[in-house]
């Protein structure tokens, strides 16, 4: 491994970003730069130079690179275009860039916004101007204990924030206004998928998903006891198809197909020769 300049073989995934460069996870957490001009890695290292322990990587659209670092929150990677630097920024609670000790989820939205989704807060970063502010965090002004939020779905006009305990907050982009919308579960709100006009597919972290249409306020419900063929209340992520099917990720063997139009699930279990699962 020291000829390729990767510390494993097992590679987890495989991120281009805007500027050309191939960021690798490998099992071992840790992350590479391939410079495909020059066919060399880079290590992303810490300041004792040590590679960080990353969970997940990102690329934005303006360009930079998000890696999750495992209980220090994330790892903010600017690369410049001319030369290929790179500038290293940590939001962690431990350099009390943020109050949170992990990061779900980084998003740039489509005015160049950042957000970052945590497990003690939601936290925004206005474009240009460099400066991150908490909106949801438990010792923030607005609330005193601690929410976690997990996923995010930006539609024309506002930007839907699943949070814990079946809260979906809402950001108004006319107006920077948050309002709340309090779905029928105590269930966290892990992934939130667009259906058709104004319906939601809101995937839950133990009480199966919802279907939600957002003209009529109604709200199906798809759990365990009411759908006989969801192998699991606990919904990991979802992917929407382009011929009318959304795919879940449950915390089961195989994998679930959603039919948006006649709202039938199927599990999927792939079996070997043998029978085997």
């Amino acid at each position: 491994m020291k000829k390729s300049g990767l510390s494993t073989i097992r590679i987890v995934s495989i991120t281009e970003d805007k500027w050309g460069y191939i960021w690798i996870l490998t099992y071992d957490n840790t992350v590479c730069r391939f410079d495909p001009r020059k066919e060399t890695f880079e290590p992303i290292l810490d300041e004792n130079a040590t590679p960080y322990q990353v969970s997940s990587v990102y690329a934005m659209s303006s360009g930079d690179i998000w890696l999750l670092v495992s209980g220090d929150g994330a790892l903010r990677v600017t690369t410049n275009p001319d030369t290929g630097g790179m500038s290293l920024r940590l939001y962690s609670k431990r350099n009390h860039a943020l109050s949170a000790d992990k990061v779900n989820y980084p998003y740039e939205d489509k005015a160049g916004n950042l957000w970052l989704l945590t497990d003690n807060g939601l936290y925004m970063e206005e474009k240009g101007t460099g400066v991150i502010s908490d909106l949801f965090a438990g010792n923030s002004r607005e609330l005193t204990f601690k929410q976690s939020f997990y996923d995010l779905l930006e539609t024309d006009t506002e930007i839907l924030l699943g949070s814990n305990r079946g809260r979906i907050w809402r950001y108004l982009k006319k107006t920077g206004q948050m309002k709340l919308l309090q779905i029928k579960t105590d269930s966290s709100v892990k992934f939130i998928l667009p259906v058709k006009d104004a319906t939601w597919l809101i995937g839950t972290s133990h009480d199966g998903f919802l279907i939600y249409n957002d003209k009529t306020g109604e709200q199906r419900h798809c759990n365990m006891t009411t759908c006989a063929n969801l192998p699991s209340n606990d919904m990991k992520r979802g992917f929407v198809g382009r011929q009318q099917g959304i795919w879940l990720h449950v915390n089961a063997l195989g994998a679930c197909r959603f039919d948006t139009q006649t709202e039938k699930l199927t599990h999927f279990v792939v079996r070997d020769e043998k029978e085997e699962y």
